[in-house]
C-alpha cells in the first residue's frame, strides 16, 4: 500500500457562483459570493476526503473509491432543516466542485503510481454509465476497508452522499492511461462542470491516496449461482424486464426482456381497461400469467435450476397490468373516483397464481398509491430512499403516462399525466420505438445533419429521444419556432434529417412536432403544478430522478432546451434507468421492505390535475418551445 499526499484544490468563488447561475444577475451574485467567503472555513472542517485504489493485477482491474465524509452531507441537510436554502446549495456546489477536482488530481498521480508497476489504463468504467449501478457493490468489496469510510444502501448507492466510484480496465502499455474523467462520453450532458478543471495554485486543502495492489480472486457468476433464488419482474405497459437473484445477497445472475402480450389489446392502459371491463379480462390475464411464466422458465433454463427452486418472485407494474395479471376487476379505473382493487401489498402462492404446482415461490405484487400512480413508481420510490431523504426530491417516470412524485421520508405528492406514444416515437410519421437503426440522436453540423442511431444500424425512422434532440437542434438553428412552427419551406415536405438505406427520406413534419409538443406540455405542467402543490420553487428541489429507458437515453440539456423539464433542473436531474426493475430487486433483499413499502403507500397522497381549469391553463403555456 502506497500514500500519495495530493495538493493544489482550491475551490473558487467565481466557479460556484457559476455552478448555481449567480453569474445571471449581478445582485445573485453579489448574495452568494458573500454567503460564499462565510461558508468556506465550514466547508473545509467539514471534509475528510479520502482516496483509494485497490489493484488486482489478476483481473486487470483497479477499484477507485474516494469520498468528502459523512460530516459534510450532514452539515447540508442541517442547513436545509433550519430554511437556510441557499446556503445548503452553496455547500452542495462546492462539495460537487472539490469532489471533481478530486477525482482529476486523483488520477494524475495515481498515473506515476501505475506506471512504477508497468501498468496502463484502456478504460474507466463509470457505474451508471458503462456499467450497472449495483457494480458500486463489487467496488465496496474489493476496496481494503471502505466501511471505514463508505457504505452503501439497499439501492446501491453510496453512503455518504459526496462518493464516487468506478472501475478501472489495466493494460501492461504503460503509455496508455485513460483514467480522467471523458465529459465527452459522459451522459451528464447538463453537467455545469463539463469539460472544465479549477485547479489553482497555493493549496487551501490536501488529501491522501491509497493505493493497494491486492491479490484477490475474481468472483464469476457461476459461483454467485447459489440459493435462495428469487425472480424480480417490472411488469411494463410495453416490456417486462426480468432477474434471476441468487444467493444471501440476492445477486442478479440472469436476465430476460419480453415484449408484453397484452399490447395487442391496446397499447396504452386506457384501451387496455375498456377492453377488459368488456369481456376480455380473462384473455388478457392469460397473456400476461404466460409472459411471466415463460420467462421465469428462461431464466431457470439458463441457470440450470428447476422451477421449485425459485423462494420468491415480486411484481411491480402500473396499477392497470398488475390488476389484469391478477385477474381483477378493472370496472374501478373506468370511472370517478377511480378506485383501484387494493392498495395493500398482495402476497399470494404460485399455485394461487399461475394454478400450477411447478413451484412453490411467494408471489409479491407492490402496491399502488391509487389507480393511476402504480406500484411500479412505489418501486422506484423505495428504490431511490425516498423513505431516508431529510430534502425533498423528484422522481419522474416519463412514457405514455408521466408520472411524477415530489416530496421527502414524511410527506409525498404523486400525480399522472397522459403524455401519448409520442416520446416513444408512437403518433409520428417516421416514428420507430428504441430499436437496431433507430434515430437517438441529431446534431446539426452547418446545414447539414449528423444522426446516430440504435446499434449504428442504417436509418430505420426516429425514436423519442432523437425527436427531442432533433427539435432541440432545429430551435438552436431558427428552422423551427417557439410556438413550434416550421419555417415555411418546410410546412408541407417536412425536414429532412436522414435517408434510410433504400435512400428514402426520413423526415420531421409539422404533425410530429405537434405531437411530441402536446406530449412534452403535459410533463411540463405536471412538474409545475406538483412543485407548486407541495409549496416549493424549481430551485429549492435539490435532486430530480428521471426513470424509465426514456429518460435514461434521453440528451437533458436538450430537453430541457425544448422544455420538457425547466431550466432550473439543470445540473440537479439523475437518470436512474429501471428503477421499478431495482426497486423489486432491492425489496428481495430487504428484510424490512414490506414495511417500508407501507409506509410509502401511507404517506403518498395523490394530486389530481388533468381535469383542473389550471392544469389546462398551464398545459397551453407548456405547449411552447
Amino acid at each position: 500500500m502506497e500514500i500519495y499526499q495530493l495538493s493544489g484544490i482550491q475551490l473558487k468563488k467565481d466557479t460556484i457562483i457559476e455552478r448555481l447561475e449567480g453569474d445571471k444577475t449581478p445582485a445573485l451574485s453579489e448574495e452568494l459570493g458573500n454567503k460564499y467567503e462565510k461558508l468556506l472555513l465550514d466547508f473545509q472542517q467539514c471534509i475528510t476526503p479520502e482516496f483509494r485504489i485497490e489493484i488486482k493485477k489478476e483481473e486487470k482491474k483497479a477499484y477507485i473509491l474516494f469520498s468528502l465524509g459523512k460530516k459534510i452531507s450532514e452539515k447540508i441537510e442541517e442547513e436545509m432543516k433550519q430554511g437556510n436554502v441557499m446556503d445548503a446549495l452553496i455547500l452542495d456546489a462546492m462539495a460537487d466542485t472539490y469532489l471533481f477536482q478530486m477525482d482529476s488530481q486523483g488520477a494524475e498521480i495515481t498515473k506515476e503510481s501505475f506506471a512504477e508497476m508497468n501498468l496502463g489504463v484502456k478504460q474507466r468504467l463509470n457505474p451508471g454509465v458503462e456499467i450497472p449501478l449495483s457494480e458500486q457493490e463489487k467496488i465496496l468489496e474489493k476496496v481494503k476497508k471502505p466501511q471505514e469510510f463508505v457504505q452503501l444502501t439497499k439501492g446501491y448507492v453510496f453512503e455518504p452522499v459526496k462518493t464516487l466510484g468506478y472501475i478501472l480496465q489495466l493494460t501492461e502499455n504503460k503509455e496508455i492511461f485513460k483514467m480522467q474523467h471523458d465529459c465527452s462520453k459522459c451522459n451528464n450532458l447538463q453537467c455545469k462542470m463539463r469539460g472544465k478543471l479549477f485547479l489553482e495554485e497555493n493549496p487551501k486543502a490536501s488529501f491522501a491516496v491509497v493505493v493497494n495492489e491486492g491479490n484477490g480472486q475474481r468472483q464469476d457468476q457461476q459461483e454467485n449461482m447459489k440459493p435462495p433464488f428469487q425472480v424480480a419482474i417490472d411488469l411494463g405497459t410495453t416490456t417486462i424486464a426480468m432477474q434471476l437473484l441468487a444467493g444471501e445477497k440476492a445477486v442478479p445472475v440472469k436476465t430476460y426482456t419480453a415484449v408484453n402480450s397484452c399490447r395487442r389489446f391496446g397499447s396504452d392502459v386506457i384501451t387496455r381497461i375498456q377492453n377488459a371491463n368488456n369481456g376480455g379480462l380473462y384473455k388478457l390475464q392469460k397473456l400476461s400469467q404466460t409472459d411471466i411464466l415463460k420467462g421465469i422458465k428462461a431464466l431457470c433454463e439458463a441457470a440450470e435450476i428447476t422451477m421449485n427452486a425459485i423462494e420468491r418472485i415480486g411484481i411491480a407494474g402500473n396499477t392497470t397490468v398488475s390488476q389484469i395479471f391478477l385477474g381483477q376487476s378493472l370496472q374501478g379505473l373506468a370511472a370517478y373516483p377511480f378506485q383501484p382493487f387494493t392498495c395493500e401489498i398482495q402476497k399470494l402462492s404460485f399455485s394461487e397464481v399461475f394454478e400450477s404446482k411447478e413451484s412453490q415461490a411467494e408471489v409479491i405484487i407492490f402496491p399502488p398509491v391509487s389507480a393511476f400512480v402504480g406500484g411500479d413508481i412505489v418501486s422506484g420510490l423505495f428504490q431511490c430512499g425516498f423513505l431516508s431523504r431529510k430534502r425533498p426530491a423528484m422522481l419522474i417516470d416519463i412514457g405514455t403516462n408521466g408520472e411524477m412524485v415530489i416530496g421527502d421520508s414524511e410527506h409525498l405528492l404523486c400525480t399522472s399525466v397522459a403524455a401519448g406514444p409520442a416520446f416513444e416515437g408512437g403518433g409520428l410519421r417516421n416514428g420507430v420505438g428504441s430499436v437496431s437503426g433507430a434515430i437517438s440522436a441529431f446534431e446539426l453540423q452547418g446545414n447539414r445533419g449528423k444522426v446516430t442511431t440504435i446499434h449504428e444500424k442504417s436509418p430505420i425512422g426516429i425514436c423519442g429521444t432523437g425527436m427531442v434532440e432533433i427539435l432541440s437542434e432545429l430551435k438552436d438553428a431558427r428552422i423551427l419556432k417557439q410556438d413550434g412552427n416550421l419555417l415555411e419551406q418546410y410546412l408541407n415536405q417536412g425536414y429532412e434529417v436522414a435517408k434510410t438505406e433504400s435512400g428514402n427520406p426520413i423526415c420531421v413534419y409539422q404533425q410530429d412536432i405537434r405531437e411530441l409538443q402536446l406530449a412534452k406540455g403535459a410533463i411540463g405542467a405536471g412538474i409545475e403544478l406538483l412543485v407548486k402543490a407541495y409549496g416549493k420553487t424549481y430551485r429549492e428541489i435539490p435532486e430530480v430522478f428521471v426513470a424509465g429507458g426514456f429518460g435514461y437515453r434521453m440528451n437533458i440539456r436538450k430537453a430541457v432546451n425544448i422544455g420538457i423539464f425547466p431550466k432550473e433542473f439543470l445540473g440537479k436531474i439523475k437518470t436512474v434507468g429501471n428503477t421499478s426493475l431495482a426497486g423489486v430487486e432491492s425489496f428481495l433483499r430487504d428484510g424490512q421492505a414490506e414495511e417500508k413499502l407501507k409506509k410509502i403507500t401511507e404517506i403518498s397522497k395523490e394530486v389530481v390535475l388533468a381535469k383542473t381549469e389550471e392544469f389546462q391553463q398551464t398545459y397551453m403555456k407548456h405547449l411552447n418551445l
